[in-house]
């Protein structure tokens, strides 16, 4: 698809998935580069409740994980709160 905007990308997959097959992991990264985290990571399940679900989906939910409570440390810093990370 080339460089384009995360919006843009989005819609164009959404476009695709109506006639074609698109992976949840492509569809799962458009969404994290918006911050839809939640959403991002409720695709990459979908993806392991099927049948030929991949090894990669599951990193990539593991990697999904990590970004939210990264960003989630983050907000907390910014305000001033101590958390610490295991």
């Amino acid at each position: 698809m080339g460089r384009l905007p995360p919006r843009v990308r989005l819609k164009k997959l959404d476009e695709e998935l109506k006639s074609q097959y698109v992976s949840p992991e492509s569809r799962a990264l458009v969404l994290l580069g918006l911050g839809k985290n939640e959403v991002a990571i409720s695709w990459l399940e979908k993806d392991l409740r099927q049948p030929k679900s991949t090894l990669l989906a599951a990193c990539f939910i593991a990697a999904a994980c990590y970004i939210c409570v990264q960003l989630v440390y983050k907000k907390a810093v910014l305000k001033g709160l101590k958390m610490d990370l295991l």
